[in-house]
C-alpha cells in the first residue's frame, strides 16, 4: 500500500487508500486467503513543509532551521496519531508488524542503507543540469513532479533580429520560443549540415513604419526554414554553408552578460531543430538544457540571472526583483521598441505547476543529486530543511565524498553513540567525519531527499529481497506519483518486477467537498472512496437508500404459508435468488481483477433493483435474503453489516 503522508495532503487520499487496502484484505480473508499490508507513514517531505509554513504563516520569519524542524516533526507526530485515530474510525484492520514510520531514526538508517547500494553501483552523483524549479517552494523537483500538474495558459514566441557583426543592415534571424529567457543568452548556434541564405526582405508598406522597419532589410535563415518563417516577398542575395558561419558575431539581444571572447558568436551544433524556428538557436544554458550541453563543450559561462526564490536577479537591471513570466511582455516590447522584434505570436500552451503549491515551475540550471533509473535521471535532492538528509559527506581539503552505510556506520565514523545521533537537520550537519584521504574534515552535503524516493525505497525494502508483490494499491496513475516510482526502485533494489497486479485509485475530487467530522458515517467515507465521489453523494445515492431496504426487509416477518404465497410470489422470490446470485459472481469477478469501482457499481445495481422493484411487489417478505446480501456487504461497509 502506498505510504500515507503525514501531513499536507487531502483527507480523501488517505481514505482512499485505507478503504481500498481494506476492503482487498478483507475480500481475500473472506475467500480463505489471509493476506499481509504493509505500508507506513512518510514524515517528511515539502508536504509537511508547506503545512507547516501555512499554519505559521506571518509568523514563519522568526524561525530558523532548528525551530522549524522541531515545527515539521510536531506537525507529523500529530498527523500520524490523527490518521491512525481515522484507520480505527473506518475499522481498517491494522498490522502494525510491518508499519513503518520514516520519522524514527532506525527506518532513517533503512533508508541510508539502500543509498549507499546505490552509491556504489554508481546510480547516485551529482551533476549540473536544468531541471524544474518551484520559486515559492525554492527547490527543485523531479520529472514526474512536474508532470502531474498542468494547465493551459497563453505563452508567446517570438523571432528576434540580431545585427550581424561586418555586414550593413544584416540581421540574423532568430525564433526565440520562451522570449524571458533571452536575458541569459550567451551565444547563437547554427545547424551544420544545412544550408543558409541571406534574404532581402522589402519593407511592408501596409504596415506602420515602426513595424515596417524591423520586418525589411537583409535576414539570415536556414534554407529549409524559409518558407515557413518568411511570409511575402524577399529575395535571395547569397548562400552559406551552415560550416561558414563559425565563430561570426553579432549584437546580443542585451548586455546583462560581460563581454567575453566566446560571448556573442555563432556555434556549431547537429541539435539545432530545422523542423521549426529559424535555424539558429539561442543559447541560454541557465535555462535550457540543449544549450547547457553545449556550454560546457564550448567552455561558455553559465550565467545566474534569477536569485533564489525565482526572481530576475540584480544583473537584469531593467526588471529586477520580478518573475520572468512577469516581466516578459515588458522584455518583448523593449524589442520592439529598439527594432529588434521580427513578429511574434500568441497561443495556448501547457504549463507545468508545482504539485505543491500550484506555483508556475522554472526550468533552471541547478547543481542536484540525480539517480540513474531505467527511464533516466530521477532528480532526488531538495534544497530543502524537513527531509531524510543526503548521507554524503565531502572532504573540504580534497574532492574525496562518502555515502556512509546506515546510522552505526556514522556513529563508527564519528565516534558518536548511536542512541545520540539524531538523524535530521541541524543536528546530523554538525557531525563532522575525518577524511581518509587527507585527513582533512568531511561535512555534510546540504541537500536533503525526495520524500517520493524515501518512500519508494522504504516500501521495496520492507518486502523480501526476492519475487514480486502480489499487489500494490496507489494513488494517481502508473507511470507518475508513487506508483511510477516504486516501479522503478523495486528494479533497482530487488531487481525484480515491481507488481503482478496494481490498483491505481483515481485522484479524488475537491478536497473541500470531503467532510471528515464525527458525525460523517465512515461507511459513507469508505464508499465514496471505491465510487472516486463525495462523502454527500455517496450517501445520498447509496447507504441512506441501502439503509432504507434493511429496514424494509427487516419488518419483514420472514414467515408465509404456501397457501398465501402465490406463483406470482414465488417467482418474484426466485428473481431475487437468482440476482444476488448474479451480483455475487459479478462483485467475486470484480474484487479478483482488483477493481472496486465496477464492484462496488454492482453492488449499488442491486440495492436499487432490491428497493424498486422487489420490495414493492413482495411487501412484507425478503428477510431469508438478508444474509447474503450482508456478506456481499461486509468487506465494503463493515459498520453497517456489523450491524
Amino acid at each position: 500500500l502506498q505510504p500515507l503522508i503525514a501531513a499536507g495532503r487531502p483527507p480523501s487520499e488517505q481514505v482512499e487508500l485505507l478503504a481500498a487496502a481494506d476492503l482487498i484484505v478483507r475480500y481475500q480473508a473472506m475467500r480463505g486467503w489471509p493476506a499481509r499490508r504493509r505500508t507506513g507513514w512518510i514524515c517528511h517531505g515539502l508536504p509537511v513543509e508547506l503545512a507547516v509554513e501555512r499554519a505559521l504563516d506571518p509568523d514563519l520569519s522568526g524561525y530558523d532551521v532548528s525551530t522549524f524542524g522541531v515545527a515539521c516533526r510536531e506537525a507529523a507526530i500529530k498527523g500520524v496519531q490523527e490518521g491512525e485515530a481515522l484507520a480505527g474510525r473506518m475499522a481498517v484492520w491494522p498490522d502494525l508488524d510491518d508499519l513503518f514510520i520514516s520519522l524514527e531514526p532506525q527506518t532513517v538508517g533503512v533508508v541510508w542503507g539502500a543509498l549507499r547500494r546505490l552509491w556504489n553501483g554508481g546510480q547516485l552523483k551529482r551533476e549540473r543540469r536544468v531541471v524544474s524549479v518551484c520559486p515559492r517552494c525554492a527547490t527543485p523537483l523531479s520529472s514526474s513532479e512536474a508532470a502531474r500538474r498542468t494547465v493551459e495558459a497563453e505563452a508567446r514566441t517570438a523571432w528576434v533580429r540580431l545585427p550581424w557583426d561586418g555586414e550593413p543592415d544584416t540581421y540574423l534571424l532568430v525564433w526565440v520560443p520562451v522570449p524571458w529567457m533571452l536575458v541569459g543568452m550567451v551565444a547563437l548556434a547554427a545547424n551544420p549540415r544545412t544550408q543558409y541564405v541571406l534574404v532581402e526582405v522589402p519593407s511592408g508598406e501596409d504596415l506602420p513604419p515602426d513595424q515596417a522597419s524591423a520586418r525589411s532589410g537583409r535576414l539570415l535563415v536556414a534554407e529549409a526554414a524559409l518558407k515557413h518563417t518568411i511570409t511575402g516577398d524577399y529575395r535571395i542575395v547569397r548562400r552559406l554553408s551552415g560550416r561558414s558561419l563559425r565563430g561570426t558575431r553579432y549584437h546580443p539581444p542585451f548586455t546583462f552578460l560581460a563581454a567575453g571572447s566566446s560571448a556573442g558568436q555563432v556555434l556549431l551544433s547537429d541539435e539545432v531543430p530545422l523542423d521549426q524556428g529559424t535555424g539558429l538557436w539561442p543559447v541560454t544554458p541557465a535555462f535550457d538544457a540543449p544549450s547547457l550541453a553545449l556550454a560546457q563543450r564550448h567552455g561558455l559561462p553559465v550565467p545566474e540571472m534569477l536569485d533564489d526564490w525565482g526572481a530576475l536577479g540584480e544583473a537584469v537591471t531593467h526588471w529586477r526583483g520580478l518573475s520572468p513570466l512577469d516581466a516578459e511582455p515588458l522584455l518583448i516590447e523593449d524589442l520592439q521598441a529598439r527594432g529588434l522584434l521580427f513578429d511574434e505570436h500568441t497561443g495556448a500552451s501547457q504549463r507545468a505547476l508545482c504539485p505543491h503549491c500550484e506555483t508556475p515551475l522554472l526550468p533552471l540550471a541547478r547543481s542536484v543529486w540525480t539517480l540513474e533509473t531505467p527511464g533516466g535521471p530521477w532528480v532526488v535532492s531538495r534544497d530543502r530543511v524537513w527531509g531524510v538528509p543526503l548521507p554524503v559527506w565531502e572532504c573540504q581539503q580534497c574532492d574525496n565524498a562518502l555515502c556512509v552505510a546506515g546510522l552505526d556506520d556514522l556513529a563508527r565514523r564519528t565516534a558518536t553513540d548511536l542512541t545520540q545521533i539524531d538523524p535530521h537537520r541541524p543536528a546530523v550537519d554538525r557531525l563532522a567525519v575525518p577524511c581518509e584521504k587527507c585527513g582533512g574534515t568531511m561535512r555534510r552535503v546540504a541537500a536533503v531527499l525526495d520524500a517520493s524516493l524515501e518512500s519508494a525505497v522504504l516500501s521495496n525494502t520492507s518486502l523480501p529481497q526476492q519475487g514480486t508483490v502480489s499487489l500494490v494499491i496507489g494513488v494517481g496513475e502508473e507511470r507518475l506519483g508513487w506508483l511510477g516510482d516504486f516501479a522503478k526502485v523495486a528494479a533497482l533494489l530487488r531487481g525484480s518486477q515491481a507488481w503482478e497486479q496494481v490498483l491505481a485509485m483515481p485522484e479524488s475530487g475537491p478536497e473541500a467537498t470531503w467532510d471528515l467530522e464525527r458525525h460523517a458515517p465512515a461507511d459513507v467515507l469508505r464508499w465514496a472512496a471505491y465510487t472516486n465521489t463525495t462523502p454527500h453523494q455517496a450517501e445520498r445515492d447509496f447507504v441512506r437508500p441501502l439503509w432504507r431496504l434493511i429496514v424494509s426487509l427487516l419488518g419483514s416477518s420472514g414467515v408465509q404459508s404456501e397457501r398465501t404465497r402465490g406463483a406470482t410470489d414465488e417467482l418474484l422470490d426466485r428473481w431475487l435468488a437468482a440476482r444476488l446470485h448474479r451480483a455475487a459472481t459479478a462483485t467475486t469477478h470484480a474484487l479478483d481483477a482488483r477493481e472496486p469501482g465496477r464492484a462496488a457499481g454492482e453492488l449499488a445495481a442491486l440495492v436499487s433493483d432490491l428497493a424498486v422493484w422487489y420490495v414493492p411487489r413482495r411487501p412484507g417478505a425478503g428477510r431469508e435474503f438478508l444474509k447474503p446480501l450482508t456478506l456481499l456487504l461486509a468487506p465494503f461497509a463493515p459498520h453497517l453489516a456489523e450491524a
